[in-house]
């Protein structure tokens, strides 16, 4: 069964010269929605094992239970995002993008060599570039250069660390297994090397202070790509942090390690809440609220082996709910033509199935029940208290107050239709009244203003975008999973603990 391992890479190369082959549009569509399936499949088979770990290619990649965990995460996200946010305009260039981009992910999860893992994580780099400037737009192209050069300016940063990490071996070894099982480590170069490569693969969680590319990045790319990097991009880079967290406890460099993860931490909560309190755009306001959600999770692996657990789960519940809101956006804004969050509410605002939709979704990243968020924030918090650490989770939840109350005032612009003027909120209008008033104070422009036509037509036009059943289908199973599934997480991830027990999972 070991040759699981390479189910995703067989997946996603026949799909991706099936793109090129065949030429079929319906085929761009499904491939990277295939390999996602393909990825979740094979994550739930590896998780269910009771053998502590998995290896093929002579020990090049590994599974073990906290990487299988990943597994079922990036194929969860990833059908959620592409089976439920793309359409039938894909291009052959997306689609192949698409699958390169969740293969290099589930690639890294499965690496067992610390060098193939930091391989596979400048992949999403390159592919992500391209998919972020899709758009073809002056403000997209800008958003990927920016993400290209502070991402690749991080990610050489974690080179250097891993370099320095095979000089404590002696040169012998970047295989996890092989650096838990070897004594003859050179601590010094390890606490560095640890160091390091945290510091890089933190740009790619982003976390402060290499955080500028996150919400020009989310909010210039497409639907399917925003919810894929927020969903589960930054994830997979708090993945390699874990590691790195849990191989720090066998060298010196344990409080260094998490008093750099608090600092990020807690500064990335504090920064991403005060900027949502005036983000009027509703995609960089949910590209913030990532950067808040990566600051609680980053708190929770500084705290180490006792919050992991907790950690995983939060990964799991924030990737499903992050890339279905991301999915409903994307329709509206195309039905709207704006992100802006006030243009929204005076076109009318949200409506119909995608007015539920975001505001279940919303309620499970604001944390509350029966959302996994609320599970795992309470467990973190549980964890850093019994750890000394409860000044630092207390001052991180007085700042996620600020990002709860920024998100409720969103909902009431968005599902209230609601106004502003000025520094208030007009009572609601219906669609009628905008489009009367608008013939009343500007009759002679009226036919000359497609925006004021476009209220008009706005409802039909969200009820045709929202009118995919299998989509809104695939939406509420991912609602529904960052919620039950959570709950009954804590007696699947027994299976975790033994490999976080034995900080690796090389040994039962």
């Amino acid at each position: 069964m070991n040759y699981l391992l390479i189910l995703p890479f067989v997946m996603a190369l026949a799909t991706t010269g099936m793109i090129y082959s065949l030429r079929s549009t319906a085929l761009n569509r499904l491939a990277p929605t295939l390999t996602s399936i393909t990825i979740f499949l094979t994550g739930i088979l590896l998780i269910t094992y009771s053998s502590p770990y998995r290896v093929f290619l002579g020990g090049s990649l590994r599974v073990d239970p906290i990487s299988a965990w990943m597994l079922v995460t990036v194929g969860a996200v990833g059908f959620t995002a592409t089976g439920a946010g793309l359409n039938s305009k894909v291009s052959r260039q997306y689609g192949a993008l698409l699958t390169i981009f969740i293969f290099a992910m589930s690639l890294a999860v499965e690496a067992d060599n610390i060098g193939v893992m930091w391989f596979a994580i400048e992949a999403t780099t390159v592919a992500t570039a391209f998919l972020v400037s899709q758009s073809g737009t002056s403000k997209s192209a800008e958003a990927a250069w920016k993400y290209v050069v502070i991402a690749s300016s991080g990610i050489a940063i974690a080179l250097l660390g891993v370099v320095l990490i095979f000089g404590s071996s002696g040169g012998t070894t970047l295989s996890w297994i092989g650096l838990v099982g070897d004594p003859q480590l050179n601590k010094g170069l390890l606490k560095l090397g640890i160091a390091l490569t945290v510091l890089g693969f933190a740009t790619k969680v982003g976390l402060f202070p290499m955080h500028s590319w996150l919400p020009d990045a989310h909010s210039q790319s497409p639907a399917a790509v925003s919810a894929l990097m927020s969903g589960v991009l930054l994830s997979v880079a708090l993945y390699a942090i874990i590691r790195m967290r849990l191989l720090s406890e066998l060298s010196t460099a344990n409080g260094e390690i998490k008093g750099i993860l608090i600092t990020m931490g807690l500064i990335s909560v504090a920064l991403a809440s005060l900027m949502m309190v005036r983000q009027r755009d509703i995609k960089r306001l949910l590209a913030y609220s990532s950067m808040e959600h990566m600051g609680v999770m980053a708190l929770g692996v500084a705290i180490g082996r006792a919050a992991i657990p907790a950690v995983l789960i939060y990964i799991l519940a924030h990737g499903l709910l992050k890339a279905s809101l991301f999915v409903v956006v994307g329709r509206v804004v195309e039905s709207s033509g704006s992100s802006d969050i006030d243009q929204i509410a005076k076109s009318g605002g949200i409506t119909g199935t995608n007015k539920y939709l975001i505001v279940v979704g919303l309620i499970g990243l604001l944390g509350l029940p029966p959302f996994g968020i609320f599970f795992a924030e309470i467990s973190i918090a549980g964890s850093a208290f019994f750890n000394g650490l409860g000044l630092f989770i207390s001052a991180a939840f007085i700042f996620t107050l600020v990002a709860f109350t920024s998100i409720l005032r969103a909902v009431a612009n968005l599902t209230l239709n609601y106004q502003r003027v000025g520094n208030h909120l007009s009572p609601p209008l219906s669609r009628d009244k905008i489009v009367e008033v608008e013939r009343v104070n500007a009759p002679e422009t009226y036919d000359e203003r497609p925006d004021i036509k476009k209220v008009a037509t706005m409802s039909s036009t969200n009820n045709r975008n929202s009118n995919g059943l299998l989509s809104n289908l695939i939406i509420v199973t991912s609602l529904i999973g960052a919620s039950i599934f959570p709950l009954f997480s804590y007696g699947a991830l027994k299976t975790v603990e033994i490999a976080v027990n034995t900080l690796t999972g090389g040994a039962s």
